[in-house]
């Protein structure tokens, strides 16, 4: 989990367009994953409440996100034509409930068996491997939001 809090100079409107446009944010700006760019889903909830989904797009394979996946849930409030921006950036909900039921048992197990087993450590280990990339997307949304000021921020000048 990151949190972030960041301020654009200018009106929430504008911001939200340089959100949307995933082009405008990312020129020129390579990733280093064999041709697999982020894409981010903005959601705009009302009441200056946004969240941002990030996919993965152009790879073997279609990232479903793990369900949920990782996604930023903020609110955006505009005062004297500054817009900022506070809200944290959560992967998957469901996958960190799985790994603390998993990391609970194993210690139920170790009082009750006694001793300690190497499969709960083993599969936490399995996990981390497994949704590595998951967790790489909460860099990619933190610097498209830090990204999007700075060309807001160039194109106003």
């Amino acid at each position: 989990m990151q949190f972030i809090n960041v301020e654009y100079n200018a009106p929430k409107e504008k911001v939200l367009e340089m959100l949307k446009d995933n082009e405008r944010v990312n020129k020129n700006v390579r990733f280093d994953n064999d041709g697999v760019k982020p894409l981010m889903k903005i959601k705009d909830k009302g009441n200056g409440r946004i969240k941002i989904n990030c996919e993965m797009i152009g790879g073997p394979t279609k990232d479903n996100g793990f369900l949920v996946g990782t996604y930023f849930s903020g609110r955006m409030k505009e005062k004297d034509g500054v817009t900022r921006l506070k809200g944290t950036i959560t992967t998957a909900p469901l996958y960190h409930l799985f790994l603390i039921a998993l990391i609970a048992v194993f210690i139920v197990q170790c009082f009750r068996v006694k001793g300690i087993s190497f499969i709960p450590p083993i599969l936490v280990v399995f996990d981390i491997f497994m949704f590595k990339n998951e967790f790489k997307k909460q860099g990619y949304i933190k610097r498209y939001l830090y990204r999007a000021e700075r060309r807001l921020s160039d194109e106003q000048r």
